[in-house]
């Protein structure tokens, strides 16, 4: 609990602007040793959890049903190939899914189905989604329960559910639950998960038992139940949330739901609510789920579970109750963007000072902020508003060769730094002088954060054009891992398929968020993904393209393949 409590509060002092204070993407292996580095705009922050493994080949899926596996005549479901780990999991019978394995003592249940409902339909489906671990469950010997039941008209000896982690098969069992929901259990091999996310995916490969109609296929599903769906960790050690990035690992209950209990015992308190705001708005950022409540009390505190955990914000010292004293802040740079109606660089200029001083309160009213006397001063911030940046320079060198004693602001120095290493980075990018690109950003690391989503862009096809795919990769998984826009999350994905080739997209689409609806993050472009992974395929006849992409591309006529499966069905 206390190591909840402290993570909150961390949380309450650093998550309202948390785009501004994600750590930059780290580019320290591009910088010369001794190298000159531009000074950052926000303080570092600990290191985030480590990334993801890269995604292995997709599943090819053969149009013809393998030998069966038992003497019996009926035919067996499609032999699952991948390529080039070892072949899937020995198809399990129905008659297995009527029990699973009994919980064992100690276990750490964590619930994986990020919605209310999750089904399989037609003769072919896949669903995928991230789940994020902790470096504890990670490491922690695991396994994977689901629960299903499916339609009566699927014929069980040619069905079956495969189930995937980070693409790799743990298990396949045969389609035979009609009568009510039955549990499946599958050992997950050791080294598998990752801490950070990890790719979940459910495949189902449906016949019908009597019809070959194109109709009949819509009468064939099978239903994952939530509730019995989920990892179990061997030990108490994955229990445990050591610290607030952690936060993202609470995952789901039953029902695929994330709630929040905040216990504030002063809770009637004046100037309570907007840090409750800001730790509530970091928590629903940080946990990255799609339905999440919140729930605020003063005294009961809720007992703990799946999804749900309490959170105690501890009333302030008597000592405390008066209002602490205000850091000496120049908030001028506030008035001057407020007067001149510039909300982006008001937002950002308060995201900095929120970062560099945790106790400060931004002013409820910048244009209220006490006016600048000095006049020259605020011809420089008018300056370095217009981007006239060689004006300003010059402005400064002028003032301090007229005034030994005057300083301009550290503040407006970094500022004129970073914005001349932004204009420098723009025109290299333009001029294509990739290597150039790739040494300014090394040295300015400020430019490497989320709030300069096109900077990263811009490095990310450097790298590429310099034969460095992998950085390049690393980059735009960055944007993916850390920044929330989602059109920028989106075009991040359609930049990279420009450049990158079908396996290192593959990783960078696994790090997808599922939408609160439960569709995909990006299905809007998942059609021209598909074509282009196509086109790719074509030209290499040994790469292996995911059925999924190949069932986008098919033409209307294609769906009559369904028909030689059926009849072989109706000879049963």
């Amino acid at each position: 609990m206390r190591k909840i409590v402290a993570a909150s509060l961390l949380l309450l002092n650093a998550s309202a602007f948390a785009q501004a204070q994600t750590a930059p993407f780290d580019m320290s292996g591009e910088r010369p040793p001794g190298a000159t580095v531009t000074p950052r705009l926000t303080p570092p922050t600990p290191p985030t959890a480590p990334s993801p493994p890269p995604v292995t080949p997709p599943v090819s899926v053969g149009p013809a049903p393998a030998a069966p596996v038992a003497p019996a005549p009926a035919p067996v479901p499609p032999t699952i190939a991948v390529q080039p780990q070892p072949a899937a999991p020995a198809l399990q019978p129905a008659a297995a899914a009527d029990t699973a394995a009994p919980p064992r003592s100690g276990d750490v249940r964590r619930y994986v189905v990020p919605f209310s409902k999750l089904g399989l339909g037609g003769e072919y489906d896949r669903r995928s989604w991230s789940v994020y671990l902790t470096p504890e469950q990670a490491a922690a010997k695991a396994s994977f329960t689901f629960a299903y039941q499916n339609a009566i008209v699927v014929a069980p000896e040619a069905s079956a559910l495969t189930v995937y982690l980070n693409n790799r098969p743990i298990g396949q069992q045969r389609v035979g639950s009609p009568d009510g929901p039955s549990a499946v259990t599958f050992e997950v091999p050791s080294g598998l998960l990752q801490p950070g996310a990890n790719l979940v995916t459910f495949e189902a490969n449906q016949r019908h038992r009597t019809d070959c109609s194109i109709q009949s296929t819509y009468e064939l599903w099978s239903n994952i139940d939530p509730a019995g769906t989920y990892l179990s960790f061997a030990g108490s050690d994955a229990a445990q949330l050591s610290s607030a990035d952690a936060m993202r690992a609470i995952g789901v209950d039953g029902a695929g739901k994330t709630e929040f209990d905040i216990v504030v015992p002063a809770l009637e308190q004046p100037g309570t609510t907007k840090p409750l705001l800001r730790l509530a708005q970091g928590l629903s950022v940080l946990s990255s789920m799609p339905n999440q409540i919140f729930a605020f009390s003063t005294t009961s505190l809720p007992a703990a579970g799946p999804g749900k955990p309490p959170i105690v914000s501890e009333p302030p010292a008597p000592q405390q109750a008066a209002a602490a004293p205000q850091p000496a802040v120049d908030e001028s740079a506030l008035r001057y963007f407020a007067s001149r109606g510039d909300k982006v660089r008001l937002q950002a200029e308060i995201s900095r000072l929120q970062a560099l001083y945790p106790n400060w309160v931004p002013p409820a009213d910048p244009l209220a902020v006490p006016q600048n006397g000095d006049k020259q001063l605020e011809a420089m911030w008018q300056l370095y508003s217009d981007g006239r940046y060689a004006e300003l320079r010059k402005a400064v060198a002028d003032r301090q060769a007229a005034d030994a004693g005057w300083q301009p602001p550290a503040d407006l120095l970094d500022r004129l730094d970073v914005a001349e290493g932004r204009a420098r980075l723009v025109n290299a990018s333009d001029l294509k002088q990739y290597a150039t690109v790739v040494d300014i950003a090394a040295a300015t690391p400020s430019l490497l954060t989320c709030s300069e989503v096109d900077v990263l862009w811009r490095v990310a096809e450097a790298f590429i054009q310099t034969e460095r795919a992998q950085r390049g990769q690393d980059a735009y998984a960055y944007i993916l891992k850390n920044c929330t826009n989602p059109a920028e999350r989106q075009a991040t994905v359609e930049k990279a398929s420009t450049l990158l080739a079908y396996q290192p997209m593959q990783a960078l689409l696994a790090l997808e968020r599922p939408a609160a609806d439960g569709s995909k993050e990006f299905d809007a472009i998942r059609d021209n993904l598909a074509r282009r992974f196509m086109a790719e395929g074509d030209d290499d006849p040994n790469l292996a393209i995911a059925p999924d992409y190949v069932a986008r591309t098919a033409k209307p006529s294609s769906i009559s393949i369904s028909a030689p499966s059926c009849s072989r069905n109706t000879s049963t």
